[in-house]
């Protein structure tokens, strides 16, 4: 069953985490015949170093030849058009000339074997570049994996078979493991429900399922309406209108990823402007009729308590109230 990766990256990624991220696919059970991934805007010279890297072993294992104009295209983010012919290259290696989305962001494409590297000039945020991703994707199974997590090597073969089994299945992840330095020494577990009717009546208070282990059906996502910038939230108010539209959900009883977290995720869940989000995102669904009003009220003053306590005490909220050691 083929299936295609979707990732985005931006500057501020750890060029290490990065590579962790993407060997983590590579070396799955269930190879993907896709890989798509999303530059958003302008990448450090690191992080460009470290794809450089990526594509060259690409090219090397698929028997493409890349030269220094390929390597010089996808560095400085400039759109190039026309086809190289390097040797074989010219069916593995492509630089498009400027691509029109739905949303008439330009981007420019280059595919070397099964990678297809999407560039933005500008960074356009999560949702924007997922929204960006999921068009290109060219499978009806996709995988999404975050930049810096780590995938366990049979994550997308037990993802597979859970898609094989139920022909009705649009969205499936499992547990994740979150660690802050060492993926062997996990801080903590966050399960989810398992079965689409637990999933169902959990979302109605919390996300239900897992972004960075997430393996979803294109067509689903795409008849939802895909990501939407919503900061913090893309994901979970996605799957509120899949679900809200009839889509069947499933997560797998085990770990998927191993999740780096610590106190800079912490602080990115706090403050009045991340209230003000997660308030945009209970009334999304109270006007989607997702939840009820007194839900929306009750969702509403627990994430304003969590949000404006100190940062300390929002992750010992995490860590020892929503999480299994």
């Amino acid at each position: 069953m083929k299936y295609s990766v979707l990732m985005s990256v931006y500057e501020r990624e750890q060029p290490q985490f990065f590579r962790q991220a993407v060997d983590s696919m590579l070396a799955q059970t269930a190879p993907f015949d896709e890989f798509v991934l999303v530059c958003d805007g302008r990448l450090t010279p690191e992080l460009e170093q470290a794809l450089g890297e990526i594509l060259a072993e690409e090219a090397s294992v698929r028997g493409v030849s890349v030269g220094e104009q390929t390597v010089a295209a996808g560095a400085d983010g400039v759109a190039r058009g026309g086809r190289i012919e390097v040797g074989e290259a010219s069916k593995a290696v492509e630089i498009s000339k400027a691509v029109e989305t739905s949303k008439d962001v330009k981007t420019s494409c280059v595919r070397i074997g099964r990678f297809l590297v999407l560039r933005l000039p500008d960074h356009m945020g999560l949702g924007g570049a997922l929204r960006l991703g999921v068009e290109h994707c060219s499978n009806e199974l996709i995988c999404r994996m975050d930049s810096d997590d780590i995938s366990v090597p049979t994550r997308c073969e037990r993802q597979l078979a859970a898609f094989g089994d139920d022909p009705a299945l649009s969205l499936c992840s499992g547990y994740i493991a979150e660690f802050t330095a060492d993926e062997c020494h996990p801080t903590g577990i966050r399960k989810v429900p398992v079965t689409h009717q637990d999933i169902l009546r959990y979302a109605r208070r919390r996300n239900p399922m897992n972004h960075m282990a997430v393996m979803f059906r294109k067509s689903a996502v795409m008849a939802a309406g895909g990501y939407v910038e919503l900061p913090l939230a893309e994901d979970y108010y996605l799957w509120v209108r899949m679900l809200h539209c009839g889509c069947v959900a499933a997560n797998l009883g085990e770990v998927l990823v191993y999740a780096r977290t610590g106190a800079s995720m912490y602080g990115r869940r706090g403050g009045a402007g991340y209230v003000k989000k997660m308030l945009r995102v209970q009334r999304a669904m109270l006007d989607l009729g997702f939840i009820d009003r007194r839900t929306y009220v009750c969702n509403c003053v627990i994430r304003a308590l969590v949000g404006l306590v100190p940062n300390r005490v929002r992750g010992v909220v995490y860590e020892k109230g929503l999480r299994e050691s």
